[in-house]
């Protein structure tokens, strides 16, 4: 029987409960409630070693299933910053007490180049450092959204109060992406005379 778990402990618990049917038993005494964990499987990476995937991983074969550990290591492999999604589903070996614990993840795109498009007044090296986003990365959309904020305030500092700056992943080959940042920078805001 193979369920997926959720990410926060509660419902973590009451879906692993309801899947297995331990909801309501009571076991008797001596008897293990939860699951053994048989095997742990790595699932769906490409570019990320399973070895580094492995070392964020706490749980351990032949441990008892624990969920609020499983919770945890779903928390750190996302942490990682290598992945969109992380899921992990437990796999109920026959009618064992045994459980197999598959780590499903979907990875973030390699960033094959970056392009800055439209006009602007502000150095191009500056812009890039300030973007900080480099070809041959893992796209990671928070780091792109510190960049685009780091780059808007060195437009502002040459007074184009009104820019714009546009993130677009587009898909190239081999599910990998280009990142083009579209600027448009408006006109400059210049104080005239004060009175």
């Amino acid at each position: 029987m193979r369920f997926p778990v959720c990410r926060a402990g509660f419902s973590l618990a009451l879906v692993f409960c309801l899947s297995t049917g331990l909801v309501g038993e009571v076991a008797p005494a001596g008897a293990q409630a939860m699951p053994t964990v048989r095997k742990i499987e790595i699932v769906d990476n490409t570019r990320v070693d399973q070895h580094a995937i492995r070392v964020h991983i706490s749980t351990r074969e032949g441990e008892a299933l624990q969920l609020p550990q499983l919770d945890a290591d779903l928390r750190a492999v996302y942490r990682m910053g290598f992945f969109d999604d992380v899921q992990i589903e437990v796999d109920q070996v026959g009618r064992s007490n045994q459980a197999d614990v598959i780590f499903r993840v979907v990875e973030r795109p390699l960033i094959r180049s970056v392009q800055i498009e439209g006009e602007s007044e502000v150095d191009a090296e500056d812009l890039e450092k300030a973007l900080s986003v480099r070809a041959r990365t893992i796209h990671d959309p928070q780091k792109v959204r510190r960049g685009v904020d780091q780059a808007r305030t060195l437009f502002e500092k040459e007074g184009y109060l009104d820019v714009t700056i546009t993130p677009e992943i587009r898909p190239a080959e081999d599910g990998q992406v280009d990142l083009v940042y579209t600027i448009d920078q408006g006109d400059p805001i210049r104080v005239g005379e004060i009175i």
